[in-house]
């Protein structure tokens, strides 16, 4: 009996009538063109001659700044 009426609940919403999404689309946005497919090179490039190498050491001396400042708003005093 339990699964019968689990049953009928799990097949409930297919009962049910879903908005008409085809209608929400913009007609412009409909027959506007697709953008172009460019290679995936270009989109993670960073666009400067920069090794992975000096990014690390960028990155790591940014770190250091920031554990720096954090450092010393642990240490001030607060008003």
């Amino acid at each position: 009996m339990r699964l019968v009426l689990l049953s009928l609940l799990a097949l409930l919403p297919a009962c049910a009538t879903f908005p008409a999404l085809d209608k929400a689309i913009d007609p412009a946005a409909a027959k506007a063109a697709f953008p172009d497919f460019v290679p995936f090179e270009t989109l993670v490039t960073t666009g400067d001659d920069q090794t992975a190498a000096e990014m690390a050491d960028d990155l790591t001396l940014r770190a250091a700044v920031l554990q720096n400042r954090a450092e010393q708003l642990r240490n001030s005093a607060v008003q």
